[in-house]
Order: structure tokens, then sequence, then C-alpha cells
């Protein structure tokens, strides 16, 4: 009696002891280090997010000559305008370039503009030169809608020597900057070309537009 009574106690503690053994978890396997990602630079972010923009950029660039005695009653870069346009309609002024560039953010755009100049060579009769200028942009949109440009402007003009074999003033600026969206900017340089004509003044006007 003692032996079957040890028996079914036996028989009904494995039954409540089943569903313990049942809800046990196994041990979770060990995880698999996953590569870690280096952080982004906030710079890295900003020329990011320049790359995806691919923008364009709608640049008109102006040059005007014009005698280094006129000067408007404000100086800033409308009124050297409206005064360059004024002396061009009345014939003080030559207008040299006026171009309408649209560049990619992030490529290049140049204008070029040329006059040839026949030059008396001593026993072959004639050649020409360039009297020139050349435009040349270079324009990133930033992230906050401003524009970085770098910039290179290179002329020519003929200057003392004048007639069989005329000389040639070369300039050159390279610069860099910052432009805001529809805003006018004015350069200038100062050179003495051929003739009577006095000192005279190159203006060159840009503006930028997204």
């Amino acid at each position: 009696m003692f032996i079957k009574s040890l028996i079914a106690f036996s028989f009904i503690a494995g039954l409540y002891a089943l569903p313990a053994l049942a809800q046990t978890t196994p041990a979770p396997a060990p995880s698999t280090p996953q590569p870690s990602t280096p952080p982004v630079s906030r710079d890295e972010r900003a020329i990011q997010g320049v790359n995806k923009s691919n923008q364009q950029i709608t640049f008109s660039v102006k040059i005007f000559e014009l005698p280094a005695t006129a000067v408007p009653t404000t100086d800033d870069a409308v009124s050297w305008l409206k005064l360059a346009n004024a002396l061009a309609g009345e014939g003080r002024a030559a207008q040299l370039v006026d171009s309408r560039l649209v560049i990619l953010s992030g490529e290049k755009g140049f204008s070029f503009v040329a006059n040839d100049l026949r030059t008396e060579l001593s026993n072959s009769g004639y050649t020409s030169v360039n009297a020139d200028a050349t435009v040349e942009l270079e324009p990133v949109v930033r992230p906050d809608g401003k524009i970085v440009s770098r910039l290179s402007f290179e002329g020519s003009v003929p200057e003392s020597g004048g007639g069989r074999y005329p000389n040639l003033s070369r300039q050159k600026i390279r610069t860099t900057l910052l432009l805001n969206n529809g805003q006018l900017y004015r350069l200038q340089n100062f050179f003495t070309p051929a003739g009577n004509n006095g000192l005279q003044r190159w203006l060159l006007f840009i503006t930028a537009s997204l």
C-alpha cells in the first residue's frame, strides 16, 4: 500500500512539473557584431545636400566700358548699372558683354567675346590679334540657398601704340563671391586705352538666380 501511494504521488508530482519544463526558455544565441557607421560631419552633410540638389543657377553677366570720371550719385550696384546703361544709350559708354548663362551647381560655365584687330606685319601682310573678354563661373548652391561661386575674369584691350602695331593691355581678376538669390553685384577695373579717351573703367555686373 505504501509503495502504491508513493508511485501515485511521484506520478502526480511529475504531471505538475511538466508545464514548468515546457516554459523553460533556451539561452539566446550570441549576436553577431554589426559594423559601425562612421559619423557624418556637418560639412559632409552640407556637401551631400548640395550634390543631391543638382540645382540650376541662371547668371546674368554684363560688362561695360565707360570713362573713369563718370560716377553715380550713390555707390551701389543698381545705381552703377543705371549709369552704365544711360551712358551706353548716349554713345558715351560701350557694352562689351551681355550674356545669360545657365549652370548646374558644381559645374563650370563661361562667356567669351572677342574682336579681331588687324596688325600689319613687316614683310608678309597682316595678321590679327584678339581683344577679348572672358568670364568663367563655378557656382555651388549651399543648403541655406546662398550661392558660392568662383569667378575668373580676363580681358584685353588696345592700349598705347595704336595704328599698325597696337599693344594690348591684359587684365585678370580671380575671386570667390557669396551671392544671394537675385541680388546684383558689381566688380570694376581701370585701364588706359589707345587714343585720347583718358582713363577708362570696366564694370562687371553679375546676378545669380535660382
